[in-house]
C-alpha cells in the first residue's frame, strides 16, 4: 500500500500541529529542549515538518505491520502469559508450571520461526525438550503463517518430508491461532484459509482457532466465543473442541467450575468442549496419564464417550510428535493400561485410514465419530478403570479432588 500526501495537505497539518503547540506553551518550555540541527542551531521549519512527516509515516507502518501479521501483539501476550495475569483458577503449583510451561512453550517457538527464517528453526524444535516440543512447533506454524502465508495458500507445510508429517498436527493448529488474532471473529476469512490445507488438518485450523478465543478472549470477555454458533458445520464443533482445550487450561485443578462453566457457555456442545478438555489433560501433562482417566471418570456419565476420545486422540498426538513421549508416559500406566492405549491408538489409525479412502473431504467428523463408538462398544479403556478402581475411588471425592 502506498501512501499518498499532497504537500499542501502536509503543510496545513504541521501548521495546525505548530499552532497547537504554541498555544499550550510546548515549543517554548523550559522542561523540553529544543530539537537541534548537527551544528547546534535549533531546527528549521522544514526540518521540524520533515521530523513529523517521518514519524507519522513511521507510526502508519507500525500500525500495518501489526494489522497484516498480527504477529507483534500476539507474541507480547503469549510471552506474559502467567496464571496469575491471564486471571486462570489453578490451585496447585504444578498446575501453574504446566500452564506457564505450555504460554512459554509456543511463544519460543514463534521467537525461534523469527529468527531462524530458514530451515535453523527444525534443528532448535528438535533439540527442544520433549515435553515442550509439540508447543514449540505451534509457535512456528503461528509465526510461519504470519510471516509466509502465501505457502499456506498453496496448502504447502512449512517444512517437506517426514518432519512435515510428524509435526503436521501442531503446525495447523498454530495456523488456526494466527488466522484468530489476524482475523478476529471474522471466520468467514478463516475458513477461506483453512481450505488451502488438507482436508482432515483444516479443522485443526478451526481447533486453533477456538484455544486462541477462549485462552486469550473469553477470560476477559464472555462473549468473546459467541460467534461460533454462526460457523457452518463441523467446523463449528471443531471451534468448541479447541474452546474446551483452552478451558482446561484454565482450569485443570477445579474440575466443579470446568464442568459449570462448560454446561453454561454452549450447553449443544459441551460434548465437542469436553473432548478438548480430555486432549489437553493428555496432550500437555502426557506423563500424567492418571490424571486423565480421573477427570474421565468424573465427567457426568453422558459425556464419559467424549472425554474417552479426547483421551486417545490427545495420546494419538503425542505419538505422533515424539513416540519418545509417549513410551515415557504408558511407562507410568501398567502394562494392560498402556496396552489399552496403544490399542486404542491403533484403532484410530485404522479407522482414520478406512474413512479417508472412503470420504477423503468431508469424513473427518464422521470419523471421530465411529472412533468414539468403537471404543465404547469394544470397551477398549476398560482396562484402565480397573487398574485404577481402588485408588481412583481415594483420590477422585466426587468432582473436588
Amino acid at each position: 500500500m502506498i501512501l499518498r500526501v499532497s504537500a499542501g495537505a502536509a503543510d496545513e497539518f504541521v501548521a495546525a500541529a505548530e499552532l497547537r503547540a504554541g498555544e499550550l506553551d510546548i515549543i517554548t518550555s523550559k522542561s523540553i529542549v529544543p530539537a537541534r540541527e548537527g551544528n547546534g542551531e535549533t531546527l528549521s521549519p522544514v526540518g521540524r515538518r520533515m521530523h513529523m512527516v517521518l514519524f507519522i509515516l513511521f507510526g502508519l507502518l507500525s500500525a500495518g505491520a501489526i494489522a497484516r501479521y498480527g504477529l507483534p501483539l500476539w507474541f507480547a501476550a503469549v510471552l506474559r502469559g502467567t496464571a496469575t495475569r491471564m486471571g486462570l483458577h489453578q490451585t496447585r503449583e504444578d498446575d501453574r508450571i504446566a500452564v506457564e510451561s505450555a504460554c512459554r512453550g509456543i511463544s519460543r517457538g514463534v521467537l525461534v520461526r523469527m529468527v531462524h527464517p530458514g530451515g535453523g528453526w527444525v534443528r532448535s524444535c528438535q533439540n527442544a525438550k520433549a515435553r515442550g516440543q509439540a508447543q514449540m512447533v505451534e509457535g512456528v506454524g503461528f509465526a510461519h503463517a504470519a510471516l509466509s502465508a502465501a505457502a499456506w495458500r498453496r496448502a504447502e507445510g512449512p517444512i517437506p518430508g517426514k518432519t512435515s508429517a510428524k509435526w503436521a498436527w501442531p503446525l495447523h493448529f498454530g495456523l488456526g491461532m494466527w488466522s484468530a488474532a489476524r482475523y478476529g471473529r471474522n471466520y468467514e476469512e478463516v475458513l477461506r484459509l483453512a481450505q488451502s490445507a488438507d482436508a482432515w488438518f483444516r479443522y485443526v485450523c478451526l481447533d486453533g482457532y477456538g484455544f486462541k478465543h477462549g485462552l486469550l478472549d473469553f477470560p476477559r470477555h464472555r462473549s468473546s466465543v459467541a460467534h461460533f454458533h454462526a460457523i457452518p458445520g463441523y467446523y463449528r464443533r471443531a471451534a468448541f473442541q479447541g474452546f474446551g482445550r483452552a478451558l482446561y487450561l484454565t482450569h485443570p485443578g477445579d474440575r466443579r467450575a470446568l464442568f459449570e462453566l462448560i454446561g453454561d457457555v454452549a450447553p449443544e456442545h459441551d460434548s465437542d468442549m469436553i473432548e478438548g478438555a480430555a486432549f489437553a489433560s493428555v496432550y500437555y501433562e502426557p506423563d500424567r496419564a492418571v490424571r486423565a482417566m480421573r477427570l474421565a471418570r468424573a465427567v457426568p456419565y453422558e459425556w464419559r464417550p467424549h472425554a474417552h476420545l479426547g483421551i486417545v486422540l490427545g495420546f494419538r498426538v503425542v505419538a505422533m510428535v515424539d513416540p519418545v513421549v509417549l513410551n515415557t508416559a504408558l511407562g507410568t500406566l501398567s502394562s494392560a493400561g498402556a496396552e489399552a492405549i496403544r490399542h486404542a491408538i491403533h484403532i484410530a489409525d485404522e479407522t482414520e485410514e478406512r474413512i479417508r479412502n472412503q470420504h477423503p473431504v468431508s469424513g473427518y467428523g464422521l470419523w471421530r465419530e465411529s472412533l468414539a463408538h468403537r471404543l465404547e462398544k469394544e470397551r477398549v479403556l476398560e482396562p484402565l478403570y480397573i487398574e485404577e478402581s481402588a485408588e481412583g475411588r481415594r483420590g477422585n471425592r466426587g468432582l473436588v479432588s
